[in-house]
């Protein structure tokens, strides 16, 4: 479990392109393995999958993390980071 994350909507530094989806939501009861009901899950992949069909026409390469649970503060998150590194460009077709 990652603890004291920052949600990022869009990170480019130099070549480098991070966004996450995060989604999928309890609180935090001191438990470090959450048990995520198929809502949570669900929604969480419903969110990757918008977020990578979103991008796939203008970025090329996209890498897709695994889904880990984050801590952000009394909350627990799913959260799946999606990013491309090396030669990070933008289509020229959009």
């Amino acid at each position: 479990m990652a603890w004291g994350y920052s949600e990022t909507l869009l990170s480019v530094t130099g070549n480098r392109f991070k966004t996450m989806a995060l989604a999928g939501t309890q609180e935090y009861t001191g438990n470090a393995a959450p048990k995520w009901e198929s809502k949570e899950t669900e929604e969480q992949q419903l969110v990757t999958d918008f977020i990578v069909e979103s991008l796939k026409f203008s970025v090329h390469q996209l890498k897709v993390g695994t889904t880990q649970t984050v801590r952000a503060g009394n909350l627990l998150h799913l959260q799946t980071l999606i990013s491309r590194y090396n030669s990070f460009q933008f289509k020229n077709d959009c």
